[in-house]
């Protein structure tokens, strides 16, 4: 479980391949202050709120499960050479380009899957043991923000990879 999150924050790196701690920043530190809100004694008093969590966890681990299992398939598809240098040179850059994007996709999505297997974890513990205290609200609200920004990350990435696959490039289409 460790090695996955260390990938993880592998994947957290900008176009020069630096560490990226405006990512790090916005994944790990946003959700601290934004949870911090917690002060204001805003989160729901009654445990169904955790019920729910619990619900929405369960239900996230299992449909990231299926799309790392989809992506796969995606990952499986080998690249063919045409014969023409200049085109096949193109396309295998395309290619390796693809190949890192889904290896790093699978790495947050991995990522996601045991975030969400925790936050279940810690939610029925809340369930079953409440202690309404500002630490119990403060870590409800850090997971929720911490899973929505890094799901947010996984869609963006899943854009590109999906807008470089739609994209049409011209000198790829043969002369009709």
């Amino acid at each position: 479980m460790f090695h996955i999150v260390g990938d993880h924050w592998a994947t957290l790196k900008n176009v020069d391949g630096e560490a990226s701690y405006i990512d790090f920043a916005i994944l790990y530190v946003l959700p601290a202050v934004i949870a911090s809100v917690a002060f204001l004694d805003v989160w729901p008093k009654d445990n169904s709120i955790y019920g729910v969590s619990i619900s929405v966890f369960a239900i996230f681990s299992a449909l990231l499960l299926n799309v790392q299992i989809a992506i796969f398939g995606i990952f499986q598809r080998k690249w063919r050479s045409t014969g023409d240098k200049v085109k096949d040179e193109k396309a295998k850059r395309k290619y390796i380009s693809r190949k890192i994007l889904l290896s790093q996709l699978n790495t947050n999505i991995s990522y996601l899957i045991i975030i969400s297997c925790l936050s279940v974890t810690v939610f029925l513990v809340f369930y079953v043991y409440p202690i309404n205290s500002f630490s119990e609200r403060y870590i409800s609200v850090y997971v929720y923000v911490h899973f929505l920004l890094t799901l947010m990350m996984v869609i963006k990435r899943t854009h590109v990879l999906f807008q470089n696959e739609y994209s049409v490039d011209e000198g790829m289409l043969g002369s009709s």
